[in-house]
């Protein structure tokens, strides 16, 4: 009878055969759910690093953009009849015009754009790109220049619109300044959806970015008079 009793308890310290596959399955389930856990955490964590870097290298771009708008200058150049004029071109989407270094080299000066593009979106994205002018003279409004650095400044806007503050002509602009202080209707500079410095024969004085009511105002160095003043006896 002893002997039997103590079997029977010995029987029930034990563990199953069902017990034994429960416990396993639990374990493995707990295993898989770690494992998924830890799957996820990592690539969670390489989506943020990816993501930090591309916010980082933004910014930096966007530093980079500002360093060049900031070192526009009034560059006279020939039109194809030697007439001299401005290399800048501003329209509705956008602008080209030349800064005393680039985004690529800040010890080189550039050609630059910046204009609007529809992404596939139905929305506009503001494109950067330029042409570094290195060793390269630049002579003549119709030069062809290799624009090979390309960069997206804003994605997904409802809208981009520019525009250009200057003189009309020369002409206004000179009146302006010889009748300053003799008369109370003087002209002053006025904005414009678009600005040729070639066939005003002036640079703008400021350009306004309106990226669906957020204000890029970008101001230029007043000096075109002087810089054509090289060119011509007329100025």
């Amino acid at each position: 009878m002893g002997h039997q009793r103590s079997t029977s308890i010995n029987r029930q310290k034990g563990f199953t055969l069902v017990e034994t596959l429960i416990s396993l399955v639990l374990i493995s389930l707990v295993m898989l759910s770690a494992a998924l856990a830890y799957q996820y955490f990592t690539q969670n964590w390489q989506r943020n690093q990816n993501k930090f870097a591309e916010v980082r290298e933004d910014y930096r771009t966007w530093q980079l953009v500002h360093k060049v708008t900031q070192a526009v200058y009034p560059k006279v150049v020939l039109s194809d009849d030697d007439i001299p004029g401005f290399y800048f071109l501003g329209r509705d989407d956008g602008f080209t015009g030349v800064a005393s270094i680039s985004v690529q080299d800040p010890n080189s000066s550039a050609v630059f754009r910046i204009f609007r593009e529809r992404n596939n979106e139905q929305g506009f994205r503001l494109v950067y790109e330029e042409a570094p002018l290195g060793s390269q003279s630049l002579e003549r409004a119709s030069q062809t220049l290799p624009f090979n650095f390309r960069r997206v400044l804003l994605e997904n806007a409802s809208a981009i619109q520019f525009r250009y503050q200057g003189w009309e002509n020369l002409a206004v602009r000179s009146m302006a300044i010889s009748a300053e202080g003799m008369t109370d209707t003087i002209a002053e500079p006025q904005w414009f959806g678009e600005y040729d410095g070639m066939q005003r024969s002036l640079h703008p004085l400021a350009i306004e970015i309106n990226a669906a009511g957020v204000v890029w105002f970008i101001t230029l160095p007043d000096s075109a008079v002087a810089e054509l003043s090289r060119y011509t006896d007329d100025v």
